[in-house]
C-alpha cells in the first residue's frame, strides 16, 4: 500500500507541475496580449489624432476654395454691374 501511496503522491506531483507550468504560460499569454491591446489603443489614438487633423486640413483649403470663388463670382457681378456688353465679349470670345 506505500508504494501506491507514493505512486499516487508523484502523480500529484507531477499533475500539479503541469498545471503551475500551463498557468505560468497562460499568464505570459496574458501579458502579451495586454501589451498588444495597450499598443493597439495607442495606435487608434495616434490614428484618430491624424485624421482628425487631416479633417482640418481639408475644412480650411474648402474655405479657401469657397472664399475664392466667391470673390470670383463678386468680381463677375461687379463687372456685369459696371458693363455688361464687356462681359458678354469676354464671354462668347
Amino acid at each position: 500500500m506505500c508504494a501506491t501511496g507514493d505512486q499516487v503522491l508523484d502523480e500529484a506531483r507531477d499533475e500539479a507541475e503541469q498545471v503551475k507550468a500551463a498557468a505560468g504560460a497562460e499568464a505570459d499569454q496574458l501579458a502579451e496580449a495586454d501589451q498588444i491591446q495597450v499598443a493597439a489603443r495607442h495606435e487608434a489614438q495616434r490614428v484618430r489624432v491624424a485624421l482628425t487633423q487631416s479633417r482640418a486640413r481639408i475644412d480650411e483649403d474648402i474655405a479657401r476654395l469657397r472664399q475664392a470663388r466667391q470673390e470670383r463670382h463678386d468680381r463677375v457681378r461687379g463687372q456685369l454691374r459696371e458693363d455688361p456688353a464687356e462681359v458678354e465679349a469676354t464671354e462668347v470670345g
